[in-house]
């Protein structure tokens, strides 16, 4: 009995610690004896990230890891080529060229890979590689190699046949005895109809994903003879009824030994049944380690283990001078592409924190504006801490469109009702009136007295008296001539930040989006090129979509909001942070910051240290117990 006492002692110690005890690490990576170890470094939902930071491990270290682990295989679970403006001004271009330089073996598709349209983004993992010569020390670069697309479930929609590679093989080999057969090969969830628009996937067609991995298993154990089988996925793990999840795959094709994760961004080494499922988050919070440890003589696996490597794990890895330079090389390459001119203002477009916290603005009504033309939508919403700055009058660039919007967000579409539309409306007007008090008293700081989630509008005329409660503000609204019907339903576009914004806008939040589009700046780029100088701009400076009535006069502008015009604008973080947009499920943080239901480091470490301290008295005190009664028995 005291055997099981201890495994039951042992059992809520790694409960306690979140320790799956068949892939327990012990701090050594070494294999077993009579086994070699295949090491995979895996990365995932990037988003455009892809330079080392405090925050961010980058694609240098990346490198730098996979050279000190010595790694059979370095893969990416996709959604790397869209988001940051880094990816997005050169169509993932400047992304692939990384990977490659990296030494990447294969990156899986994810649903924001698309958002160029299929054929650009098959021509991503086609391009030959950089010829590169030497670094100015006279250190000469490795040649590099390409990496490969991998999907065996979106197929041509015409003839059915696979869009991509559905799969690689790769003979890992230790000395010259072992040589063990890897077989790599992709899936996406087929919910990608809608995580992109429309337009960009109209030649393919999503196929089964559990039928396509059945069939490219059984092809990889088969025909190719492979000795060890991973799945490189962006499908995620996830609770939602009716949607597909990594664990189905594990659960419906066992003989996967691993599956390399994406799209839910996520932080998990979850085993499902003999299959390791690994994410590492997104926006490069970390990178990924797998090992697996592989007995020659039974052609067997024993044994499979994971973690993660955060960006201060990521210190003791010297960065990759070759990965550096051509950072650096890209970067340079990309200041003239950010000093292009897409248009011109007379005027300046308003961005300061002062104003876009408080009232409607120009360039809020450029930003919304846009977001109506690139989907067709009824009615536009950006939230005022996604505006980080303002352009002044003269020739707009590039840059400074991207300093307006520098998050890589995408725009969302979603169905919401006119009773939905006027409680965010309610709120948003608060939250300005809100701001404004804070403003005028001097404490506009954000979290505690900041609102970022505050609305600049499109696609309506809003009238509303601040005389009024501030549940009770609106006058009117309406929408494409005619006024709100509170039964009817309307397509609301946003960016992905403001329509996942549950604690803002639960309304919003709840409901299922529509379709996926390309990066908001994209999208202010294209409207300014399309409309600045021309008729409808000069209106779009003067006519305002939120206006002020009744006993404060027709203004468009908070009373009271003349006292704070010479204030500095806040230098506020905002709401609208790349990490917080990435909704990563393993978040840690301490005190404020913390988020609801995760404990703050060094109360979880107490309560921790405490609760096992516990368990290890409760066990020697059942162990000791047991010794005396069988005592009593010898006895």
């Amino acid at each position: 009995m005291y055997k099981k006492i201890l495994a039951i002692t042992l059992a809520a110690l790694l409960f306690l610690a979140g320790v799956n005890p068949a892939f327990a690490q012990d701090g050594n990576d070494n294999p077993p004896d009579g086994t070699i170890a295949l090491t995979i470094v895996h990365t995932n939902d990037t988003h455009g990230q892809y330079k080392n930071s405090a925050s961010t491990v980058g694609f240098e270290k990346v490198k730098a890891i996979a050279n000190k682990e010595n790694a059979d295989l370095i893969l990416d679970a996709g959604d790397a080529f869209h988001g940051l403006p880094f990816a997005t001004i050169e169509q993932g271009k400047s992304t692939a060229e990384l990977l490659r330089a990296v030494g990447y073996d294969a990156v899986c598709p994810g649903n924001h890979d698309f958002n160029y349209g299929a054929a650009a983004l098959k021509a991503l993992g086609t391009e030959e590689p950089a010829v590169k010569t030497e670094d100015s020390e006279g250190r000469a670069d490795k040649a590099q190699k390409n990496f490969k697309l991998l999907n065996a479930n979106v197929v041509n929609a015409s003839d059915g046949q696979n869009y991509f590679q559905p799969y690689m093989t790769k003979t890992v080999t230790r000395g010259e005895e072992v040589s063990v057969k890897v077989g790599v090969f992709g899936l996406i969830s087929p919910d990608v109809y809608s995580s992109t628009a429309p337009e960009n996937v109209k030649d393919v067609r999503f196929d089964d994903a559990v039928e396509a991995a059945k069939k490219t298993v059984s092809k990889l154990k088969n025909d190719e003879k492979c000795d060890v089988i991973i799945a490189l996925t962006h499908i995620g793990m996830t609770e939602k009824e009716g949607m597909l999840s990594s664990r189905d795959i594990a659960k419906a094709v066992p003989e996967i030994n691993v599956i390399i994760d994406g799209h839910t961004h996520a932080q998990y080494d979850e085993v499902v049944g003999n299959t390791l499922i690994a994410q590492t988050g997104a926006y490069f919070s970390n990178a990924g380690i797998v090992k697996i440890f592989y007995e020659p003589d039974s052609r067997k696996i024993v044994n499979t283990v994971g973690r993660v490597i955060s960006p201060a794990d990521a210190e003791a890895y010297e960065s990759n001078w070759e990965v550096s330079k051509t950072i650096e090389d890209i970067e340079a390459r990309q200041k003239p592409v950010l000093n292009q001119v897409v248009g011109k203002t007379d005027v300046p477009l308003e961005g300061s924190a002062i104003k876009t916290y408080t009232e409607e603005t120009n360039l809020g009504r450029v930003i919304t504006s846009a977001y109506l033309e690139t989907t067709g939508a009824d009615i536009a919403f950006e939230n005022c801490g996604g505006i980080r700055a303002s352009i002044a009058a003269g020739d707009i660039t590039k840059g400074s469109v991207i300093g307006v919007s520098p998050f890589g967000n995408y725009l969302v579409t979603k169905k919401i009702t006119g009773a939905d539309l006027k409680s965010i409306l309610e709120k948003s007007l608060e939250m300005g009136a809100n701001n404004l008090k804070a403003y005028q008293e001097g404490k506009h700081e954000w979290p505690a007295n900041g609102g970022g989630s505050y609305l600049q509008i499109g696609g309506m005329k809003v009238a509303y008296d601040p005389a009024r409660s501030l549940d009770n503000r609106l006058v009117s609204v309406d929408i494409g001539g005619a006024p709100l019907d509170l039964d009817s339903t309307y397509t609301v576009v946003t960016n992905q930040f403001v329509a996942s914004n549950a604690s803002k806008y639960p309304e919003l939040a709840v409901k299922p989006e529509l379709n996926q589009y390309g990066a908001s700046e994209e999208a202010v780029m294209r409207y300014i090129t399309n409309h600045s100088g021309k008729e409808e701009w000069a209106a779009l400076m003067s006519e305002k979509n939120l206006k002020a009535v009744g006993g404060s006069g027709d203004t468009g502008t908070q009373p009271g909001n003349e006292a704070v015009e010479n204030q500095n604008p806040m230098t506020d973080p905002s709401e609208e942070d790349p990490k917080q947009t990435s909704g990563t499920q393993n978040i840690t943080g301490t005190g404020e910051n913390a988020p609801t239901g995760v404990f703050d480091n060094k109360a979880g470490a107490a309560i921790f240290a405490a609760a096992a301290l516990a368990v290890l008295i409760l066990g020697a005190a059942v162990f000791k117990h047991e010794s005396d009664y069988r005592q009593q028995k010898e006895k």
